[in-house]
């Protein structure tokens, strides 16, 4: 048999959820949710969790480490098998460096 994958968006910014709306809100598969991945519980298991980009390096070390938790907590209390993927990139990266120069 075939199936659909599904796809739930969560940002901790409203503009950033309604952006995503505006552009993929027309897909039945897909769904966006205004949350902070610091304190939120999913409602529902999911195959994959993905977090990548730029948001861990905005957060103290204190909050990274309570969004890395929750994310486990969420795949624990939903006791499912999935993958679990998190690109973390650091307060030095290339994006956060060229940020603070002229021309970066």
């Amino acid at each position: 048999g075939s199936y659909e994958l599904e796809y739930l968006g969560v940002d901790i910014s409203t503009q950033m959820v309604e952006t995503a709306i505006n552009l993929y809100g027309n897909h039945s598969n897909v769904g966006f949710e205004c949350a902070d991945i610091r304190t939120s519980k999913l409602a529902r298991p999911f195959d994959l969790y993905l977090s990548c980009g730029v948001p861990y390096s905005h957060l103290t070390h204190q909050e990274l480490d309570q969004a890395l938790k929750m994310i486990v907590t969420n795949v624990c209390e939903n006791r499912s098998r999935c993958a679990v993927i998190v690109d973390v990139l650091g307060r030095y990266s290339i994006e956060s460096t060229t940020a603070h120069f002229p021309g970066g």
